[in-house]
């Protein structure tokens, strides 16, 4: 009975993207209040790495369209605040002792400019660096993750290293894992749940490729002495694999003597040439 074993190898590439989140910084020059809407987070391109079943750490990344521009309310979009160091008077007094002709000790209060706000009473809003404003936008965080998924038709009762080392690389593509025709093969089919499984509400599954093995087996059922016995012959190059019931021992035990008479002969030979 001939036919032939193919092994399955699914690569696979899974993305998962988080809900978008606010997030509030400083303004800058350059920020405007975005007019359009937002995009949901899979409809945003995301950088493309140079391998497509590579690994990808998680990432954030700003949600288009999502930038809004407020007024910072710790300075009312003035920019300053109260020095609070000072209390806003520019000034501060320190006391100091000091020691008098008389060998006594007191205390003297010295009145100096404030470090924190440099005598102004004011200083840059630390919440909006300065500029007066806000911005509040929405971010998310994308990853990938590469895995393989590898099965193979039922091999249990054949030699499986064999056939294994035999196996030639057959076909290689990228498929649709959700394809209908990937999954009339029982063992392909198996295999693809099981990668589907992985997809969740924030992952997907958005590439899927397909490589094939095969090695072709045939198998023999003979009777050799009136006993049973089974061989498989393997690969493309016919490789015998069976069992020791199809070696004679008979036959095997006359070589044998033959190699011994021989080996006596050559051994002899050598011995008179160099006597």
């Amino acid at each position: 009975m001939s036919y032939n074993v193919y092994f399955y190898d699914l690569r696979t590439l899974y993305e998962t993207r988080s809900v978008a989140t606010a997030r509030v910084r400083a303004a800058k020059d350059a920020d405007k209040r975005s007019v359009a809407l937002s995009p949901d987070v899979w409809d945003v391109d995301v950088p493309a790495p140079a391998d497509n079943f590579a690994n990808v750490k998680a990432q954030e990344l700003v949600l288009p369209n999502s930038t809004r521009v407020i007024t910072c309310p710790d300075c009312s979009g003035g920019t300053k605040i109260p020095c609070s160091e000072c209390q806003s008077k520019g000034t501060v007094e320190r006391v100091r002792k000091v020691r008098n002709q008389d060998g006594t000790a007191s205390e003297e209060k010295i009145t100096s400019a404030c470090a924190a706000c440099r005598g102004y009473g004011t200083r840059s809003c630390p919440r909006c660096e300065g500029s007066g404003n806000l911005v509040e936008e929405h971010i998310f965080s994308w990853a990938r993750r590469a895995k393989l998924w590898q099965n193979t038709d039922d091999i249990d009762d054949l030699p499986v290293l064999a056939i294994q080392q035999k196996a030639e690389q057959l076909h290689t593509t990228v498929i649709n894992p959700y394809e209908a025709r990937w999954h009339s093969v029982a063992p392909l089919a198996e295999l693809l749940r099981t990668a589907i499984a992985e997809v969740k509400d924030d992952t997907r599954l958005i590439s899927a490729e397909l490589s094939l093995k095969g090695a072709a087996v045939t198998e023999v059922d003979y009777q050799l002495n009136d006993k049973s016995g089974q061989l498989a012959i393997v690969g493309f190059d016919n490789e015998i694999i069976g069992d020791w019931s199809l070696l004679n021992p008979e036959r095997i035990g006359l070589a044998a003597a033959a190699a011994v008479v021989v080996l006596v002969i050559l051994g002899a030979v050598l011995f008179t040439m160099l006597s």
